[in-house]
């Protein structure tokens, strides 16, 4: 049986939230909810094994809290089925530039009902390269997952809609999705990661939210390269942070983040700046407001 380890996919971790966020989350929740135990350092020299029944309170710190509670040596994670005997269905789609409004409202919409565990999409809107003159790097990109072999018909239907330069999406094992765009490695750039979540608002604007969200970062990149002559790929990436995440956490008996069943389906949102001669930064907006007005 084909299994994958609870360290998700398309992850990313900072070292002050440490949230990480994949394509399974609805359904096993968070990568730290999977840890059965852990084998750690307390800050006296003792060596304890920490679980849901022995030194409950440091397993449950250790969810999610990185090592300032302990020394983590060791620990026990769960692993869970691959889809259908090994076999999943996603992969990559792009667009054009132009298509990012139609891209912000199927988003919108989707994190609003979210039809299906199963199913995932993680948006990527990058730019670069100097003064954003390809635009083949600012093309939006979806990352799209289903958690079997095919999606029911009409899951995704807002994003089919929408016309595409290209897409990858089809059956594939879980391993051959991971590795699509290079597995998004960033050797050999460096990098500076900004997050800010925010609620997920009604339609309109919450599309208009993404729209300002968007030419904010693009004027950004394009400033930043005029100025700097620098070689810089920027991006904001609004994943979703759905209450079905919340639900799956407690039930894997919670975590210090405190994600509970009440909050608001919200975004979760990751800005990042990479480049091969210096990370470059930028502070992400963070203006709840609606830009409509």
């Amino acid at each position: 049986m084909a299994v994958f380890l609870t360290t998700p996919l398309n992850t990313y971790e900072s070292p002050r939230c440490r949230l990480s966020l994949s394509s399974t989350d609805t359904v096993q929740g968070l990568a730290c909810d999977n840890i059965d135990k852990f084998e750690a350092v307390l800050a006296n020299g003792t060596i304890v094994n920490a679980d849901s029944n022995t030194h409950s309170d440091l397993w449950w710190a250790l969810r999610g809290s990185g090592n300032q509670f302990a020394i983590v040596t060791r620990m026990w994670s769960q692993a869970h089925p691959a889809g259908v005997d090994g076999k999943i269905w996603g992969g990559i789609r792009a667009y054009s530039i132009d298509k990012r409004e139609k891209l912000f409202r199927a988003v919108t919409r989707f994190v609003r009902d979210y039809p299906d565990a199963k199913a995932a999409v993680i948006p990527v809107f990058q730019f670069g390269l100097p003064l954003n003159t390809l635009n083949a790097i600012t093309s939006p990109i979806m990352f799209m997952f289903y958690d079997g072999p095919k999606p029911p018909d009409g899951l995704f239907k807002d994003f089919d809609d929408v016309e595409k330069l290209l897409s990858t999406t089809e059956t594939k094992s879980y391993y051959e999705m991971s590795q699509e765009a290079g597995g998004a490695s960033l050797t050999g750039f460096g990098n500076s990661f900004r997050e800010t979540t925010f609620p997920n608002l009604p339609e309109d604007d919450m599309v208009d939210f993404f729209l300002y969200y968007w030419d904010h970062f693009y004027n950004a990149t394009f400033v930043n390269g005029l100025q700097d002559l620098d070689v810089q790929i920027t991006g904001f990436d609004p994943q979703p942070l759905s209450v079905k995440i919340a639900q799956a956490s407690q039930k894997q008996g919670g975590n210090v983040y405190g994600l509970n069943l009440i909050m608001a389906t919200a975004f979760r949102s990751r800005t990042t700046c990479s480049g091969p001669i210096r990370p470059a930064t930028s502070d992400a907006p963070n203006n709840r407001k609606s830009f409509r007005q």
